[in-house]
């Protein structure tokens, strides 16, 4: 076997490709790096770029979101308001114009003892409509001695008052509204029995009391009224008003 040699100059030809091999696998690795870095130099500003139009988007819709709040939220109050407004006009309307029972007035003949009394009062719709189904009671109590303002005659007809509506009531029909002196009464009769002679000589009180439920604006109303006679400081024919058992609604 013998060995073949080359001679110097083909060495230096022989070596020179693989150098430039060399090189070249170098330079396509840096700039294969390079395109990564740069891909990803893309890819990461364009990520950051999203997340701040996302962040932009997000702020916006937040922001959209609570106007569409703020809007419902003040079409919800100025609904409510308007419903308040509207109720308190109708009531100011009714109020005006609804009817209005008052009890004003009461008197009788000189009272003899153990004689049955005829009691009249006198009733005005000082309302502009007529107050229908009108329904009315009226009951009595006698108290002795000659103090209105006792605390237990004073109780008892707070009490009776309250419970008057419940009472059995006597139908009065329509009252229209009252015009100049004219007005509407309702009588009763006071058993001869509750005539004391005590009442008639002053040292004893005799009080009337009742109330009357009535319907106008398609609502039932009500008016309770109290009075007393009480010899030698009310006359008969002019009976005065109790301290309590007299309001309306």
């Amino acid at each position: 076997m013998s060995w073949r040699k080359w001679p110097p100059w083909q060495k230096r030809v022989q070596q020179q490709p693989s150098s430039d091999r060399v090189k070249r696998k170098g330079d396509r690795g840096k700039n294969i790096l390079a395109a990564i870095n740069s891909i990803a130099h893309e890819l990461e500003t364009n990520r950051q770029e999203q997340s701040a139009t996302d962040t932009k988007k997000d702020s916006r819709d937040k922001w959209t979101i609570r106007g569409l709040f703020v809007t419902a939220g003040i079409a919800l109050l100025a609904l409510v308001l308007g419903i308040y407004q509207t109720s308190d006009a109708r009531h100011s309307f009714e109020a005006d114009h609804r009817a209005w029972l008052a009890p004003q007035h009461a008197g009788s003949k000189p009272l003899v003892a153990a004689t049955p009394l005829e009691l009249s009062i006198q009733i005005f719709n000082t309302g502009r409509q007529p107050a229908t189904d009108v329904t009315s009671y009226v009951g009595w109590l006698s108290f002795p001695g000659t103090d209105i303002e006792d605390v237990k005659m004073i109780e008892s007809l707070d009490d009776l008052s309250i419970k008057c509506p419940a009472m059995p009531q006597t139908r009065n029909g329509v009252m229209y509204p009252s015009t100049g002196n004219s007005s509407y009464s309702i009588a009763t009769k006071i058993p001869d029995d509750i005539i004391d002679p005590r009442i008639v000589r002053g040292d004893a009180i005799l009080a009337v009391y009742g109330c009357m439920a009535y319907r106008t604006f398609e609502a039932v109303h009500h008016s309770n009224f109290c009075f007393f006679y009480e010899a030698e400081k009310t006359a008969a024919d002019s009976w005065g008003f109790c301290t309590v058992g007299n309001y309306a609604d």
